[in-house]
């Protein structure tokens, strides 16, 4: 008789609670108010929200910046790459200048 109190009285502290949250019941932590924080809590910190217009607006800045960006990459390059064949003839007419002597 005491065992059947026991099984009885553990079943109905542990197995029915357990059923009750895997069959998709809220807990009681997802239940309560999200509002209402307990003093060992930390309130989580939500992101100000952006307006729409401010977004847009700060889309289009990035995409200004990385054009720009990759635009003084490309001069950069032709730069450097018209340098190399600028330095190549030098090098070409040395050679010429040297052998026809």
């Amino acid at each position: 008789m005491l065992k059947l109190i026991f099984v009885l009285v553990l079943c109905t502290t542990v197995v029915c609670p357990l059923q009750n949250t895997t069959r998709g019941l809220k807990s009681d932590a997802l239940s309560r108010d999200p509002n209402s924080f307990e003093d060992w809590e930390q309130r989580p910190e939500l992101p100000q929200r952006l307006n729409l217009e401010e977004l847009l607006m700060k889309a289009e800045k990035e995409k200004k910046e990385k054009e720009e960006k990759e635009k003084k990459e490309k001069e950069k390059k032709e730069k450097k790459e018209k340098k190399e064949k600028e330095k190549k003839e030098k090098e070409e007419k040395r050679q010429n200048c040297s052998k026809s002597q």
